[in-house]
């Protein structure tokens, strides 16, 4: 049988408010994707990573923003992010920030991997969706 991905609320939540202070529908497009919205209220539960994707392809679409994650990400503060958030919060530098992220991420989804390549001088900050 084939593993199925989940992620944290706390990953799903602040596209959700998004969509409810610009006025759309959040609760009837979330349960429209499969999400429970009850669950909205427990930050740190796991729900499917599928339906919180198509979540995601619907918010932007409602939104009229092809750049979603970006607005959304801008606007909310990180410790929107239940406990993961908690922990990067605490981090000093950024640097510390990317590794706790790469360390933590399995905690907060099993949807995707992060990773740093060094590359000369320069950082890149990589995931891949499983």
């Amino acid at each position: 049988m084939k593993a199925v991905p989940f992620t944290r609320v706390a990953g799903v939540k602040p596209v959700h408010q998004f969509l409810k202070n610009i006025g759309a529908p959040a609760d009837r497009i979330a349960q429209k994707v499969g999400l429970s919205t009850a669950k909205f209220n427990c930050p740190d539960a796991f729900v499917p990573f599928f339906p919180a994707r198509r979540f995601f392809g619907a918010a932007a679409r409602a939104a009229g923003a092809e750049n979603l994650g970006a607005v959304v990400g801008l606007s909310a503060p990180i410790w929107d992010l239940g406990a993961y958030g908690s922990a990067l919060r605490r981090s000093a530098t950024l640097y510390d920030v990317m590794l706790s992220a790469v360390r933590l991420v399995r905690r907060f989804s099993s949807a995707y991997r992060l990773w740093i390549r060094e590359d000369g001088d320069r950082l890149w900050f990589c995931e891949r969706f499983v």
